[in-house]
């Protein structure tokens, strides 16, 4: 079901993200991968590396996350990866 506007509920869970100043940095990063989901899906198809789509997004300001956290989000939300199993200590 969608809001009058015809926004996905994504959409709306993005949007309000987005919008809010104290949001988490994680948080931040998946919703902006979801606003340029096709074109990340896109370039790695073409070969693009996920290097290569951090840097090009960080120089032109559409994501300010780490390359770390935006290979995280990409692998998992975007590849499907599953998460890396955690190291004891």
């Amino acid at each position: 079901m969608t809001n009058a506007s015809n926004e996905t509920l994504s959409q709306l869970i993005t949007r309000r993200i987005l919008s809010n100043p104290s949001a988490r940095s994680r948080d931040r990063t998946v919703a902006i991968l979801q606003l340029y989901r096709g074109e990340i899906e896109a370039a790695l198809a073409e070969g693009c590396s996920v290097m290569a789509l951090w840097r090009a997004m960080s120089a032109d300001g559409r994501i300010t996350s780490t390359y770390q956290s935006f290979r995280k989000c990409v692998n998992r939300f975007i590849l499907g990866k599953p998460l890396p199993p955690r190291r004891r200590r």
